[in-house]
């Protein structure tokens, strides 16, 4: 018996159909092809995207909020402009073995802008679980935050390893984060940097300062805390001032404390620094200051008008000096120094132990930084 063919023939109808839908998934995939980003090779295995930029509207917010993914590293820069809206530039970068293994790392990446109420929310996420996760590959998002010049604007950033440089005029900036430095100008009101490790520039602000990292330096150049609290925590790398004024609190361990143009303005300023050297040039001290160590030197500079009462001591293997200070001493021995000066306004107390040296020296007017 033959085989009845016609049983076996496709109706013409279905095969117009089925090459329309072949079409129209050619055409999709095609479609999200096209929606990749472009990646090139900029080294051996390094990759990067064109740049992306996302607009918004600017003046209608007061805050403004950065949230990245811990599986992204970066670099982030926010800089006021007076330009009226505020624009977000960003290039992925990738490191992989290959140009399709970095294709398909940037498609999990995604740099996302909102506008809510009162705030602006840009965050650089992952769609999942990226596959760069656990091995010596990388996926990354560098991007530039330009906003419209407001000195009102609070900026809150949360991120993982991130290298951060924001410079205003803004209010306050609140940062969190593990690994990467953080450089910051031009902020009035209030800073707070909490990080396991990176290193810390706080530039030309005023108000409270709060910073807390560790194994890089924190370095505070022209800063003015109001008469507010500046409040440093460093561990394994030096803590340095350069011009810096308000009630000052700063604690390192292995680590230098250093200071040239420094007043110590209200309250009590504390400088605690362990196994190494507090070396200060101070302009002024008009409150309470103690200075302790372990193991170290504390060379203390200030004028020679100030009024304080005095307390210096070291354990039997230091040594305890003093030049050119005009100070009425009640107990001197190799090891305990008590005295006075002015009207004993301030309260001054210098203690080292372990092995150590302290030296006070008194500044003629004429050795006085201007600032």
């Amino acid at each position: 018996m033959k085989p009845n063919s016609a049983a076996t023939r496709i109706p013409k109808s279905m095969t117009q159909r089925l090459i329309s839908v072949f079409l129209t998934v050619l055409l999709c995939s095609s479609m999200v092809m096209a929606q990749q980003d472009r990646v090139e090779r900029v080294s051996s295995e390094r990759f990067e995207t064109e740049l992306t930029t996302l607009k918004f509207s600017g003046g209608r917010y007061t805050n403004l909020s950065f949230t990245g993914s811990s599986y992204i590293i970066g670099k982030l820069s926010i800089v006021s402009s007076d330009r009226p809206i505020t624009t977000v530039t960003y290039r992925k970068t990738l490191k992989a073995d290959s140009q399709r293994q970095a294709e398909q790392f940037a498609d999990y990446i995604e740099v996302n802008g909102e506008e809510l109420e009162n705030e602006l929310s840009i965050s650089a996420e992952t769609k999942s679980v990226p596959p760069w996760s656990e091995t010596n590959w990388s996926g990354g998002a560098n991007i530039e935050i330009e906003v419209p010049r407001n000195e009102n604007l609070k900026i809150d950033v949360r991120t993982t390893v991130y290298t951060i440089d924001i410079a205003g005029p803004f209010a306050t900036i609140d940062i969190t984060s593990s690994l990467g430095d953080v450089t910051i100008e031009k902020i009035t009101n209030k800073i707070r940097v909490s990080l396991e490790n990176g290193g810390v520039s706080v530039r030309d602000c005023t108000g409270p300062v709060t910073v807390s990292t560790a194994l890089r330096p924190i370095t505070l150049t022209r800063v003015d805390g109001k008469l507010g609290s500046i409040k440093l925590r460093n561990t394994n790398a030096k803590i340095v001032l350069e011009s810096v004024r308000g009630e000052i609190d700063a604690r390192c361990d292995n680590a230098t404390i250093s200071g040239n143009n420094v007043s110590f303005e209200a309250g009590h300023s504390q400088l605690v620094s362990e196994n190494s050297n507090v070396e200060i040039d101070a302009d002024a001290v008009n409150g309470d200051l103690t200075i302790r160590g372990a193991n170290g030197k504390i060379n203390l500079a200030l004028p020679a008008n100030t009024s304080a009462s005095y307390l210096l001591q070291v354990e039997e293997a230091g040594r305890i000096y003093t030049r050119e200070l005009p100070m009425a001493v009640t107990v001197a021995s190799r090891t305990r120094v008590i005295g006075t000066s002015g009207n004993k306004r301030n309260k001054i107390e210098v203690d080292m132990s372990g092995v150590g040296t302290i030296t006070l020296e008194g500044k003629p007017a004429n050795r006085m930084s201007i600032r």
